[in-house]
């Protein structure tokens, strides 16, 4: 007899490995020599959906191995993986220089960050000159970022202009109708409040150690799990395929659409039988 949940698992297994093909064709597109703008995007947005599927395959490994009291310690996850998703897709909606700020900015920021730390700590310190030869070579000073390492507050970031807007602006932001037109079709209440509500804000009561939970039967947490990573996962092959490839996977993304349309009905009785009890 098939096993509803296992099914399911197989399906995520089958998108991370769509999500790998992406990837890979993603970074062939910065072989060719091009000017140190693009190979810098392209660099940072290889980054994003090599971690988003980094991530997919840990969850998708222990879905596998883990028993199910575990779960609530995993889910949190589908939170980053909604930043990932957030963050990338509001990326790649910029021009090609808030592209290129963005990126620059991002960086400087992460170095500052941990240059204070390591300050604090009293260890002698590399990442100051490290700061100042990307600041050189990225001519960060066009881009009106602070100069020294010490002077790149979040502050600073914020009134760059280079900062990410909150998660939820971006989410409310999206055009589902035009970004996943075919996750919509497989979800069809799926909403952007949808999106940030059930794949951001829930996760975060379990990320933030919110104890009414504890209350939460033990074996639902690895359900939200599947559906949500399977729904995050859609959401991100379509962007990448629609905004990066050119349309080059639709038909591999059809292809996991139908199966997941045929997988559906028996997890859903599962889960439906699982809350009557």
């Amino acid at each position: 007899m098939d096993n509803p949940v296992q099914n399911q698992i197989n399906l995520i297994r089958n998108l991370s490995t769509l999500g790998r093909k992406q990837q890979c064709l993603v970074e062939n597109k910065g072989k060719s020599p091009l000017r140190l703008p693009v190979i810098t995007i392209l660099r940072t947005e290889k980054l994003y959906v090599e971690n988003f599927w980094n991530i997919v395959e840990f969850l998708n490994e222990k879905l596998e191995t883990e028993r199910d009291e575990v779960f609530s310690y995993y889910y949190p996850l589908t939170r980053t993986l909604t930043e990932i998703y957030a963050e990338l897709t509001y990326l790649v909606n910029q021009d090609d220089n808030k592209k290129f700020g963005i990126c620059v900015a991002q960086y400087l920021f992460q170095l500052s960050q941990r240059y204070r730390y390591r300050k604090i700590k009293g260890e002698n310190n590399s990442l100051k000159d490290l700061y100042g030869k990307l600041y050189k070579k990225f001519e960060a000073n066009l881009l009106n970022l602070p100069e020294r390492i010490e002077d790149f507050s979040k502050n600073h970031l914020k009134n760059s202009g280079f900062d990410f807007p909150t998660i939820k602006e971006i989410i409310t932001k999206l055009n589902l109708d035009d970004l996943a037109a075919t996750t919509k079709g497989l979800f069809p209440i799926l909403t952007n409040e949808a999106i940030y509500d059930l794949l951001y804000r829930v996760p975060s009561n379990f990320l933030h150690g919110k104890i009414y939970h504890s209350m939460i039967p033990p074996d639902m947490p690895k359900r939200w799990i599947v559906i949500q990573v399977e729904i995050l996962s859609f959401l991100f092959i379509e962007m990448v395929d629609k905004k990066f490839l050119n349309k080059e996977t639709k038909e591999d993304i059809e292809k996991l659409a139908s199966e997941f349309e045929s997988n559906r009905p028996d997890f859903v009785n599962l889960w439906q039988a699982k809350r009557q009890l």
